[in-house]
């Protein structure tokens, strides 16, 4: 697929109550493969938005640049946790009797899950699953999660899919422990691989019903936000008793959860799902690159760096600095005083993602494009 929104610099969680990222790709400079030798980079004919950026042209920049990198894509990953309590498969009607519900509840999120790992679109993301409730009198705790079900997998893939299907919905609903086992794997999965992202995704039917008041919910899903690295968390809820996902999701800095409705249709139960997913997927990814250092051991200077991008067939243009993204177009740091990444701004991401072919080169030594202070 095209590029996808892949946000960089810090984590964060997406909780499922419910565009691909491309790897990170080295710098170019002196005698790399990539470079014509002088420290400037050639035509590489290579990459595209596939995963390997290729360094294109830098038009005007050509003579005043000292080095130059390929746009190098943070890489994303999604820290699943499931929710497998026993509300999935059943439910009590009026009269206290119990029914069983796996038809509409459990059997289609598990389809939309499974569809969701499985999808070329999800090319280029990590995942890495767990299920809620477990640990039986430790479900409170992180240490109950932080072992995975699935580990840390490229997709798509079907092994998460496969592990779906060995689970039966059973127990309570341990939010709070299951969140603080979601943020653990991520701060593990960012231990390991520290200049990637982890997007943790948490799906539940309901309400939090063990480990404490839910207050304890929203406290943990802030923490989660003021720890460092900062992890969000997004919400998805599915069916009728939904009621306190907004908060937990207000405290995870995402604004508001969202909703899949049970639907006597259970297929569109699934399609629904999968569509939640996938718009959490677009607004996790953004079109960020990590900053290479300048070559030759030279410091970097946020006034000297200019962002190139040479579309299929199309000539090299020096994209402009813009702080507030004036009319979406253009790039800026994510930190002016101490900038990790480059961020491009909403209209000109969107033109790039439409252009499998283009390049993006970061070039060092040319006043930027642009008022950056």
């Amino acid at each position: 697929m095209g590029l996808r929104k892949v946000a960089l610099a810090v984590g964060s969680i997406i909780v499922v109550t419910a565009s691909s990222g491309c790897g990170v790709v080295g710098s170019v400079f002196g005698n790399d493969d990539d470079s014509n030798g002088s420290g400037k980079p050639g035509d590489d004919p290579g990459g595209g938005f596939s995963g390997d950026f290729g360094v294109g042209g830098l038009g005007d920049l050509q003579a005043c640049a000292t080095s130059s990198a390929r746009g190098s894509l943070q890489q994303v990953n999604l820290i699943v946790m499931f929710d497998k309590s026993g509300s999935m498969g059943r439910f009590q009607d009026n009269n206290g009797v119990e029914h069983d519900n796996t038809a509409q509840r459990w059997a289609p999120v598990s389809r939309g899950m499974a569809t969701f790992f499985s999808d070329p679109q999800s090319a280029g993301l990590n995942a890495t699953l767990q299920f809620f409730p477990l640990g039986g009198r430790n479900k409170c705790s992180a240490s109950a999660y932080s072992n995975p079900a699935v580990n840390r997998t490229a997709l798509p893939s079907s092994e998460f899919g496969d592990e779906i299907s060995r689970i039966t919905p059973d127990g309570d609903t341990p939010t709070r422990g299951a969140l603080l086992g979601a943020f653990e794997i991520a701060k593990n999965t960012l231990g390991s691989h520290p200049d990637e992202r982890a997007v943790v995704v948490l799906v539940t039917d309901g309400q939090p019903t063990a480990c404490g008041e839910l207050q304890g919910v929203y406290d943990t899903a802030k923490s989660g936000l003021n720890g460092s690295p900062s992890i969000s968390t997004y919400v998805v809820g599915v069916g009728p008793d939904t009621g306190n996902l907004d908060e937990i999701a207000r405290n995870g800095g995402t604004g508001k959860a969202t909703y899949v409705a049970e639907n006597s249709d259970a297929e569109q139960t699934s399609r629904d799902l999968v569509a939640q997913l996938n718009k959490i997927r677009g607004e996790v990814m953004s079109c960020s690159f990590a900053i290479p250092q300048p070559g030759d051991g030279k410091k970097l200077d946020t006034n000297a760096v200019n962002v190139v991008l040479t579309p299929t067939g199309g000539q090299a243009t020096t994209l402009s600095y813009s702080a507030a993204c004036q009319g979406g177009q253009g790039w800026h740091y994510d930190n002016v005083s101490s900038p990790r990444t480059i961020e491009l701004c909403a209209s000109t991401c969107d033109s790039v993602k439409q252009d499998k072919g283009a390049k993006i080169a970061i070039a060092f030594g040319c006043a930027t494009n642009g008022k950056v202070n």
